[in-house]
This record gives structure tokens, sequence and C-alpha cells, in this order.
């Protein structure tokens, strides 16, 4: 071989060695492979839990093997996997409660908030995880134990009073008492049967504590004032001479302003011209003290309206919560609100426009279709729903009793508290509704419909005879309410 064909031959291996790691890095990495989940990957399984073989889907989901797994790597997963992740979790229900509750136990801070977070989120769905949330309490309270990541609190919370039973128990330690007290007082009255059903007493502070607790449930009996706190503020003020005193607490809130001293009428007409400042602090105060001055700021109506369209979201929010609090009067904006409840993506914004829109009432029939669905919608947020079942018993009460009716078994327990009380403000006429309800075959609704009888017998007294006549009832708390109705008539 000359040296001439040496370098041709060395030159050309040159190239095709140039030529083959060029291609290898141009390729793009390949992409790991999805985890599978009993035999499918996240996307697969989403597909099947959405077609019309969704039932035998989740079957195969809830094995003893398949849900762990699943929870564990939903949990660890990437944002956008573990998203996918979640729902399916949340579509499985009860299995994943346990998984879940193990996984609440971890040290790792993400893992176990987000496991709290679904749990939260499973509403009765996840009662068989409330021991393991129960020993979480104790354990925060344990130095010689693992420290918690989480505060397991918010979760019993939410999953509502079946967690009753296994959190009276920690009444008893002076150390635990506080944290069962703040879970049970989110319970109302559904949890006195659990504290009625104490054996003994530790010591004669246990005792003071629980009959303490007990009686300030009960108190959840009673009526619920309707009024906003401005109605009541300036119930019987003579707004041309009495001074509105409090409304603005901060001492250059109130400089900036200038309306110390001044009859309330004055102040409104000054908060009024505040509103079309140039300043947006100074507007958006001017707008959040109208709203405490409740129907006395009617005549600061024609600035407020105008003010709904404004690219200030907190000014908005400000205006809007003060239509609310002018209430009736304010029914010609009714319109807009409506539409800005349908348009807007923001729970904030629309938690806030619902409860606006209830103020006004009547005025905001043409908002029901939207307001209903949010009602009807599981995967809404809890809060949002609240806001706007109080808002359709306040704007059509004849009209939405059989929405309400329908919420009284809701797999999240805040929900059928929420729709329980807001049958309640649409006064006699939930009677035959509640009636009804205390015939269902779902515990839950009975339930809820016995507080409602036993609230509304506080003004109308054939409310908790209908309750008292009614059939005995097997249901722990539906009898307890039973016997209370009994005593009253």
């Amino acid at each position: 071989m000359n040296s001439r064909t040496a370098i041709v031959r060395a030159v050309s291996a040159l190239a095709i060695a140039a030529a083959l790691l060029i291609a290898c890095a141009e390729r793009p990495p390949e992409k790991p492979a999805a985890p599978t989940f009993a035999g499918a990957t996240v996307e697969e399984w989403r597909d099947r839990l959405s077609g019309p073989d969704a039932a035998v889907a989740a079957e195969k989901l809830r094995t003893p093997d398949a849900v762990p797994v699943l929870v564990a790597a939903g949990l660890r997963a990437d944002p956008e996997v573990a998203m996918e992740t979640e729902r399916i979790i949340l579509a499985l229900g009860e299995p994943a409660a346990q998984p879940l509750a193990k996984e609440a136990a971890s040290t790792d801070h993400n893992r176990s908030a987000r496991a709290i977070y679904l749990l939260s989120r499973m509403g009765d769905s996840a009662c068989g995880a409330v021991p393991q949330l129960v020993e979480l309490i104790r354990r925060g309270h344990q130095q010689s134990k693992k420290p918690i990541a989480v505060n397991p609190e918010p979760a019993l919370t939410d999953i509502g009073p079946c967690a009753a039973p296994d959190l009276v128990p920690l009444l008893a330690d002076e150390e635990l008492r506080e944290s069962a007290i703040d879970v049970l007082e989110h319970y109302g009255v559904q949890a006195v049967p659990a504290l009625l059903a104490i054996g003994e007493f530790a010591d004669e502070e246990h005792r003071d504590v629980v009959r303490g607790l007990e009686s300030s449930l009960r108190m959840e009996l009673r009526l619920p004032d309707l009024r906003t706190a401005a109605a009541i503020r300036v119930e019987g003020i003579d707004p041309e001479h009495d001074v509105l005193r409090g409304i603005v607490e901060d001492e250059d809130d109130l400089e900036l302003l200038g309306i110390e001293d001044m009859p309330a009428t004055s102040a409104v007409t000054r908060l009024r011209n505040h509103l079309a400042s140039s300043d947006p602090v100074r507007r958006r105060l001017a707008a959040r003290t109208l709203a405490k001055f409740g129907p006395l700021a009617q005549p600061a109506l024609p600035e407020l309206e105008s003010l709904l369209d404004t690219d200030d979201m907190h000014l908005r929010w400000a205006v809007i919560s003060a239509l609310g609090e002018i209430g009736e009067p304010a029914a010609d904006t009714a319109p807009r609100l409506a539409e800005l409840y349908d348009q807007s993506t923001n729970i904030e914004s629309r938690r806030r426009t619902a409860w606006a829109l209830g103020r006004i009432g009547w005025a905001s029939r043409d908002a029901v279709g939207d307001l209903g669905e949010t009602a009807l919608d599981t995967s809404a947020s809890t809060p949002l729903r609240i806001d706007t079942i109080f808002a359709l018993a306040r704007i059509d009460p004849g009209g939405q009793q059989d929405l309400l009716a329908s919420l009284l078994s809701d797999t999240r327990w805040p929900i059928r508290r929420t729709a329980a009380e807001a049958l309640v403000i649409t006064g006699p006429i939930a009677i035959g509704t509640l009636q009804h309800s205390l015939e269902s075959d779902d515990p839950r609704t009975r339930r809820m419909a016995a507080i409602g009888l036993l609230k509304l017998g506080t003004k109308y007294p054939f409310a908790q005879d209908v309750l008292a006549q009614s059939a005995p009832d097997d249901d722990e708390f539906v009898a307890w309410a039973q016997s209370i109705a009994l005593q009253t008539d």
C-alpha cells in the first residue's frame, strides 16, 4: 500500500467517524418509557376510565397490588404525570385511602402534603384513612417518635364527621385536646353523639371540656342571622346625622379618605369622589369602605357599576363586595355580575361574584344556570361550590329545592352541610323537601335532613314535629336528632 492510498483511507475513516458523531449528536435522546400500573400507562388508564368500559377498567385498577403502586408512583412522578395520576387516584375512591394514609406519614414533605391533599378531596371515601391520620396527630406531639412532615388536621376537617369517634379520645389528653377540638368544631352538631358515647372521664377537666364542647356544638341548631355584618352595623342609623364609628381603623387611611366625624351620608358622598381618583390605592380603599356602609352606600351605585369592568382586579373585587353589601337595591348590576361570573376562570373572583349575586336576590335569576352547574360540579373547588349553593338559595328559594336536596348526599360533607343550611335559609318551604329527604336510603341524606328540621323547628315547630313523628332510624345521629325532637315536642 503506497502512502497516498493510506492517507485516502485514513481521511475516509475520519469522515465516516465524524458523520457518525454528528448523526448521534443530532438524534434526539430516547424518551424513557412511561411507567405502567397494572399493565397500562397513566394515559391509557385515563382513556379507559373515560371510555365505555370505565367500570371494568376501574375494577382492574382497584386491586390490592395496583393501587399502592399507582399512589406511590403518582406522588413521585413529574408534575404533568402526577396530575393525571391524581385524577385516577381520586376516581378509585375508597381503595386509595389506605395507601394514601401510608404516604401521608412520609417524612418527605412533598409526598406527605400531596397525599393529605388528595385525602381531603376524597370526602367520605377517605374515612378508612382516619385512624392513621389521627395517629399522625399523636405522633406530632411526641418528640420521641419521627416528626411528621405535614399537619393532617385539614384533611380530617374535610373528610368529615366519620372521624369524630377517633378524635374524641384525644380530648382526654391535655396535649392533644386543642387539635381534637379544632377539628370537632368543624363537624358541629354531628360530633355530639360521639361525645355522648364517652364512657368515663379521665378527670374533672376532661369532663368540663367535653360538656363545654357539646354545648358549643349544639349552638349550630339555632337559625342563622341572614343579615351581613354591614347591614347589622348600620341598622337604626340616621344617615344624615349619625357617624359610623370604626369604619376605617387605620389612621393613615382615615387621613387619606378624610371621612372622620362625617355623618354617613356625607361620608358616602366623599367616598364616591374618591372612586374617581387617579390614585389606585385611594379607589380600592374607597370601594372597600363603601362595602362597610352596606345599604347606606346605595347612592354610590353609578360609580360602583362603572368600575365593574376595571382592569384592576383588586378594585373590581372590592366593588363586587360593595354591591353585594348594598343588596337588592343593586339589582341593575345583576346582569353584568352574571356575565362576570360566567366569563371568569379565577376562583376568588367567581366566589365573590356568586356571593354578591346571592345578596342581590331574585334580580340575579339569569345566573341560576351557571351557578347550578358549579354547585353540582364535584371537581370544582369546595369553597366555590359552597358560595354558589348559598347564592342559589337566596336567588330562587322555591325553584332550587330539588337541586339543594340532591346535594344532601354529596361525597364531601362540607357540601352536604351547606346544602342543609341553604335549605334552612329558604324558610318553611324547605320542610316538605327535608321530610322527603328523611325517607332516603342514604344515611348521609337523612342526617342532613334531620339537622335542617331541628334548625327550622326553632322557629317553625311543625318542622320538629315532622322529625319526631318520622319512623325510628337505625343511624346513630338521626336517632339522636329524633330524640331531641321528641323532647321538644
